[in-house]
């Protein structure tokens, strides 16, 4: 490990490095400088790589912004054998979507694969204040293209200008008369016994002047609550972003912590879920399903008592789940049966997931699914809501709510208003 007094410095000593390596690589590698603060977001807006990657933690004591691919997995059952292979020094950020949709991959989601994890090629890392810059080399790699990609790295970190931005149109699928009818129809079912609860979506597209900037977007949704903020870009001005406050799973060794969110109210009024007999009941069902979940998978739970998330705009009728892997048992196996927890899907979870894929009226593609980090040893897991898809200069907001026979249509529309509130503002 090497320390760089300045950001000009570290791309010299990795430089310098890589002249005395031999090569191609055998194994993977990772090489690291200990370089001083700069701001990542920033920072990853003025690299030209078409794959860009932000991650910052729930507890703000981890976030990396990455460049490049040294290798992307595509198909889920190839996991276990690539952290095998990459070891415990190295993680591997993706995600992948809801639901297979109804149509084999619809064009809202045409540049986002329906699994993906990947490594790196060079990340900057922030871990409690201590920042590094690191290269990441597999099997196969040249000095040639490795000096190449170091040579595209910008060094600028100053924050792309933000010019105004009119919007010039907003269409909302489903509209507002479509969701009322939804709903009719899932509490119908419900009056049939068919489900308890289902969490129903909608998307709001809308179309500005200009191309939308995603990292001016991200550097403004960036906020000291309680959420994991997030962006990943496949394809030049395309990018899945968002801060979701919703933990699916976090895994240290053989502990894991799980959340259970549901309820929503503005901040103002939070202390109306405490006895809010609607909200309370869709809790239970997310805690419930969560803890039957996990009880195939550990040697031990705690769940802790009903509390309240308050965030900066909405708060949430919240329980955190703690447990012990049992052995053998990897993490990635759990991530994979918790999805999607009553909070974005329902319950019973399959009628509830039947009915999501026959009649929303569009493909949730990444939103509510899984997306974050795993290695050997730790992985950490957020719930892609408050999440939106940016193409050129349209985007694509996000947002559910949690349908029960009490469900008022009324409200559960203005529910929809609410979260997505902080994209609008920011955008407008």
């Amino acid at each position: 490990m090497i320390a760089a007094t300045n950001k000009i410095e570290f791309i010299s000593h990795l430089e310098a490095i890589i002249a005395n390596m031999q090569f191609p690589v055998q194994k993977p590698i990772r090489l690291k400088v200990n370089i001083g603060g700069l701001d990542l977001i920033s920072w990853l807006s003025q690299q030209e790589f078409e794959r860009k990657l932000f991650w910052q933690s729930q507890k703000k004591d981890f976030q990396v912004a990455a460049i490049g691919s040294t290798h992307d997995i595509l198909d889920p059952n190839e996991i276990d054998s690539a952290l095998e292979e990459f070891g415990n020094d190295f993680k591997l950020f993706g995600g992948f979507e809801f639901q297979s949709p109804k149509q084999e991959h619809s064009q809202l989601w045409i540049d986002y694969p329906n699994f993906l994890f990947y490594l790196p090629r060079f990340e900057i890392i922030e871990t409690k204040g201590a920042y590094s810059a690191n290269l990441n080399l597999v099997s196969g790699d040249d000095q040639e293209s490795v000096l190449s990609f170091l040579n595209q790295i910008s060094l600028n970190e100053q924050p792309d200008e933000t010019n105004s931005n009119a919007c010039i149109d907003r269409i909302d699928i489903p509209n507002k008369d479509d969701w009322f009818d939804l709903l009719d129809n899932a509490k119908a079912e419900m009056a049939n016994g068919t489900f308890q609860k289902v969490v129903l979506a909608r998307c709001t597209n809308l179309r500005y002047e200009n191309k939308i900037n995603p990292y001016s977007l991200l550097n403004k949704l960036h906020s000291d609550e309680a959420s994991f903020t997030f962006c990943l870009q496949l394809k030049q001005d395309f990018a899945f972003l968002g801060r979701s406050p919703e933990l699916l799973l976090r895994h240290r060794q053989s502990k894991l912590e799980s959340d259970a969110v549901a309820g929503n109210r503005k901040s103002a009024d939070a202390e109306q879920l405490q006895t809010s007999k609607k909200d309370k009941i869709e809790h239970s069902y997310v805690v419930k399903d969560i803890a039957d979940t996990l009880r195939d998978f550990v040697k031990d739970m705690n769940i802790s008592e009903l509390s309240i998330l308050s965030l900066d705009r909405v708060s949430h009728l919240y329980s955190k789940i703690k447990a012990t892997l049992k052995e053998k048992v990897k993490a990635f196996q759990v991530v994979r049966e918790l999805h999607p927890t009553p909070a974005l899907g329902g319950s019973p979870k399959k009628p509830a997931l039947n009915f999501i894929q026959s009649q929303e009226s569009f493909n949730r593609g990444w939103y509510g699914a899984p997306f974050g980090w795993l290695s050997n040893q730790s992985s950490e897991f957020a719930v892609a809501i408050r999440s939106a898809l940016i193409k050129a200069n349209e985007i694509n907001i996000f947002a559910g709510a949690g349908i029960i026979d009490k469900s008022v249509n009324e409200s559960e529309w203005n529910e929809l208003e609410a979260k997505i509130a902080n994209f609008i503002d920011i955008l407008s």
